[in-house]
C-alpha cells in the first residue's frame, strides 16, 4: 500500500509541475500587421519571435496571425497563418527555398495585398518563381532580380489560384 501511495504522490507532483509550467509559459498568440509598428527594430524583433529563419534579412512587411495552443490547461499544437514580404541579401535567396518544390505554374500576388506594400520600395517587376511545400502549407514567390520573397506559412494548406490554367 505504501508503494502505491508513493507512485500516486509522484504522479501528482509531475502533474502539478506541468500545470505550473503551462501557466507560466509565454502566450505567443497574436494578430499583428507590420505597418502598425513604427520602429524598424521593433518590427524585425517582433517578426523573429515567429520566424525561425532570418538568413540575409534586410527588410520585412508582414501579417502574423498566431493562435498559441501550447499554454493553459492542455497544451496542443499552435495554429498560424503568416504572410511575409521579405527583402533579403542576394546570396541568401536560395536558402529560403532550397527545401521546397519549384512549380512552373503562376499565381497572383493578390494573396499579399493585405500587407499594404509600398510600391516604390517593393517593386515587383521580374517574373516570380513559385515554390511550395508538398502540402502547400508553405508557399513562396521569389523575385530574384529584386531579392524579394513573398511567403505564406500556414497550418492549413494555402488555396492557390493558378493564373495559367
Amino acid at each position: 500500500m505504501i508503494k502505491a501511495d508513493k507512485i500516486i504522490h509522484k504522479y501528482c507532483l509531475v502533474l502539478v509541475t506541468l500545470i505550473i509550467y503551462a501557466c507560466q509559459a509565454e502566450n505567443k498568440s497574436a494578430d499583428i500587421y507590420s505597418y502598425q509598428i513604427d520602429d524598424k527594430t521593433e518590427k524585425i524583433e517582433t517578426l523573429k519571435k515567429y520566424l525561425t529563419k532570418e538568413s540575409g534579412l534586410i527588410e520585412a512587411e508582414y501579417h502574423i496571425w498566431f493562435q498559441d495552443n501550447g499554454t493553459g490547461g492542455i497544451p496542443g499544437p499552435s495554429d498560424y497563418n503568416i504572410k511575409l514580404a521579405l527583402k533579403v541579401e542576394p546570396d541568401s535567396l536560395d536558402s529560403w527555398t532550397n527545401y521546397l518544390d519549384r512549380s512552373s505554374k503562376k499565381i497572383s500576388i493578390d494573396l499579399w495585398d493585405e500587407l499594404q506594400l509600398d510600391k516604390n520600395f517593393w517593386k515587383l517587376e521580374s517574373e516570380p518563381e513559385l515554390y511550395h511545400s508538398s502540402l502547400s502549407t508553405e508557399v513562396k514567390l521569389l523575385f530574384r532580380k529584386e531579392n524579394i520573397i513573398l511567403c505564406i506559412y500556414s497550418t492549413m494548406p494555402v488555396a492557390l489560384e493558378y493564373l495559367d490554367e
